[in-house]
């Protein structure tokens, strides 16, 4: 999971140093909200991680993973809309 962050994380910086959102097309703007789902499905559940590690003795894991895939949906989602796509 966390190479997920990572490699997610790496793209979306990449994409957003190398192209002017301006003027490319809808291609790298999808690309980038991509990369930026992928990114925010591994940082999320490893927040979750932590935070059910301190508070609970027992944790289910795919609830985590699903849970930060469920936000970072939600989050990329609102984004896409609120930039008119």
């Amino acid at each position: 999971m966390c190479l997920l962050a990572v490699l997610g994380f790496a793209s979306f910086f990449g994409l957003i140093f190398s192209f002017d959102p301006f003027t490319t097309g809808a291609g790298i703007i999808t690309l980038t909200y991509l990369t930026l789902f992928f990114g925010l499905t591994g940082l999320f559940p490893l927040i979750l991680f932590g935070i059910k590690k301190r508070m609970y003795k027992e944790w289910n894991t795919e609830k985590i993973f699903w849970t930060g895939a469920i936000l970072s949906l939600v989050i990329v989602g609102g984004l896409a809309i609120l930039a008119n796509i």
